[in-house]
């Protein structure tokens, strides 16, 4: 399997876990047959563009998230646990004084401002620090 299969094989699982979902439930809301979900797992598929906008939909999210490297998926988690514990000012003022890590400050600011649905925070991140 090559890297980016591996990274969408573990982004899938990781939000079947989030919401403990089994393959007949994922199944169930993208509409696409439990076979077709365990393929997807085993990498024994390659995904197509429409396959993942549909197990996407069912798992409402965006497709980036399936498709996120491990690194971008760090940050994208880091910025909804920024989010969901109410820290949101306080990494704004470090990314904008750039005082610490200024690329994952950067990141996580994206994903507080723009959502889930947002360009990859890796270049986002990326065109941040280098200014």
């Amino acid at each position: 399997m090559s890297r980016c299969t591996d990274d969408y094989i573990d982004n899938l699982r990781r939000e079947m876990r989030r919401r403990k979902w089994s393959q007949e439930k994922l199944s169930d809301a993208c509409g696409l047959s439990r076979q077709t979900i365990s393929l997807h797992l085993t990498g024994k598929v390659i995904p197509t563009i429409d396959s993942v906008h549909q197990i996407a939909a069912g798992l409402g999210v965006p497709p980036a998230v399936l498709l996120m490297t491990r690194d971008e998926r760090q940050r994208y988690d880091m910025g909804d646990a920024v989010y969901d514990y109410g820290m949101a000012d306080d990494v704004e003022d470090m990314a904008r004084t750039k005082t610490e890590a200024p690329a994952v400050y950067a990141a996580i600011l994206t994903v507080l401002r723009y959502g889930r649905n947002a360009k990859g925070t890796a270049d986002i991140a990326h065109e941040t620090s280098s200014r």
